[in-house]
């Protein structure tokens, strides 16, 4: 009788929550920018991606709701940034692939 193997699934929750949030061409975008330039509010980043503030504001709430995006309040402005080193590692991986094709 063969042995059944029994894998840990709640190891692998963190990194696919990470892949499936990254799996959208926009929040890629968004990530990429947050780490490459540090906190930027919601105006920021549509003016550097070129999407309506509406839009802008639909993909953040996704990357919060799965912790890939953390934010600051300063007055009136939310800043968000990516504090989350397996986001950046994982960010840096997809920018290797990008760079081999």
């Amino acid at each position: 009788m063969q042995k059944a193997f029994y894998m840990n699934i709640e190891y692998y929750e963190r990194p696919a929550d990470i892949l499936r949030m990254l799996g959208h061409p926009m929040r890629l975008m968004i990530v990429r920018e947050l780490i490459s330039k540090g906190p930027l509010n919601v105006s920021e980043l549509q003016k550097l991606l070129r999407v309506p503030q509406s839009t802008m504001s639909q993909q953040l709430i996704k990357l919060k709701q799965f912790k890939m995006v953390s934010y600051e309040r300063k007055g009136n402005e939310v800043y968000y940034i990516v504090s989350d080193e397996k986001v950046i590692e994982s960010m840096k991986e997809i920018e290797d692939l990008q760079q081999c094709t």
